[in-house]
């Protein structure tokens, strides 16, 4: 899933170096300036920085305190922000 020419800055997150140097060498090679940040996400401890959408690719069911990083999500969004949620739901 693509989400190039979409936005024009981007922070993304992960706990993994791997994904985030990935993530790096893909929008480099992109020519995209977009940053990234190692965050654990169960600490819900976010990036203090502004933001109008948040994007969850494939990932929140990976999170142990969920509806904690939702909150931080919510806190951070402006009111007419969006969560737009992309993730597997179903047996596990």
């Amino acid at each position: 899933m693509g989400f190039e020419g979409l936005f024009l800055d981007a922070v993304g997150i992960d706990i993994s170096a791997g994904h985030l140097e990935a993530a790096r060498v893909g929008a480099s090679e992109a020519g995209l300036g977009y940053r990234y940040y190692s965050c654990d996400t169960n600490r819900a401890v976010l990036p203090e920085e502004g933001f109008d959408v948040v994007v969850n690719v494939a990932a929140a069911h990976h999170i142990t305190h969920v509806e904690r990083l939702f909150a931080a999500i919510c806190e951070i969004l402006p009111v007419d922000g969006w969560f737009v949620g992309y993730d597997y739901v179903g047996p596990h």
